[in-house]
């Protein structure tokens, strides 16, 4: 598994082998200093826009999982600059879920519920997917970021996160936790459809899944959340209570086996971080490590 720092504009990238327990080696750079998002394809690993302390970029980095550590490529370009996206994939495609979009305090077109997608096996850029399932507040509908995407080749799953309204003047809907899944055929370009509800209404989780179960762990309620939650990704449904974390944590970030989900980082409190790792078996419940 790859991934880049957790700290904030972070250029440096580690990698670990998801089977091990021992911790993350450092690989390679990425070409800036950027707070990226994150995707992994069969043979790439993927970092996409990102935020470098002025602007969002468009840019989607690459490297591939057999020399991790080499610096990143480039590989092609969304069709807008954001940060905060949410990504799934399956063998053939990378998807991208809505963004924190370029713009001023205040604006609504900060927040997308646009999708993107690009064909993992070659280079080249990002093509129109289709659109999110917005926030509602106040009978008005707006993108929605900081959630998390999985898949398991073929669905392709957005796990909630929030909506804003801006900065100021939003009714008392600044904040807009949400319970809902929303999912894709990841084969055919298309709208989100609704899946069902997580169990906690959080934004900033971290993400599992393999063939059969994608879950969500963690997350911002606004406070910090243990909760694991997981699904059937076959079958539309609500999701159903997996266990807890080690400690109530936000914006950690998850990668998966087969077999196991494993988290790295996140905020226990705001400006209080952690580089622990934890990892469970996606197949037995309430098993944490």
């Amino acid at each position: 598994m790859l991934s880049n720092g957790s700290a904030y504009m972070n250029p440096k990238m580690f990698y670990n082998t998801i089977s091990s327990t021992n911790s993350a080696s450092v690989g390679g750079d990425l070409q800036e200093s950027r707070y990226h998002s994150g995707a992994g394809g069969p043979t790439y690993a993927f970092w996409i826009g990102g935020w470098n302390g002025s602007t969002r970029a468009d840019t989607i980095e690459y490297q591939a999982y057999s020399s991790p550590g080499n610096n990143a490529g480039d590989w092609g370009n969304l069709t807008f600059g954001a940060q905060s996206y949410q990504t799934c994939d399956s063998d053939s495609r990378t998807i991208t879920w809505g963004g924190y979009g370029n713009g001023t305090n205040g604006s609504l077109s900060l927040y997308y519920s646009a999708m993107n997608y690009w064909n993992n096996t070659s280079t080249g850029n990002a093509s129109a997917f289709g659109n999110t399932a917005p926030v509602t507040c106040n009978s008005s509908y707006y993108g929605k970021y900081s959630g998390m995407a999985v898949s398991n080749g073929t669905r392709g799953e957005k796990w909630a996160g929030m909506g804003y309204t801006g900065w100021s003047g939003d009714g008392g809907c600044n904040y807009i936790g949400n319970l809902n899944i929303d999912y894709v055929t990841i084969a055919s370009q298309g709208n989100a459809i609704n899946f069902g509800d997580q169990t906690v209404a959080a934004s900033f989780r971290g993400g599992f899944s393999n063939q059969i179960r994608c879950g969500a762990m963690g997350g911002e309620t606004p406070s910090a959340s243990d909760v694991i939650d997981y699904v059937t990704i076959a079958s539309t449904g609500d999701a159903i209570d997996f266990g807890d974390t080690t400690n109530c944590k936000f914006g950690t970030k998850g990668v998966a086996s087969r077999i196991r989900g494993v988290f790295m980082g996140g905020e226990t409190s705001p400006g209080s971080y952690t580089n622990s790792m934890e990892y469970i078996s996606i197949d037995k419940p309430s098993l944490l490590s």
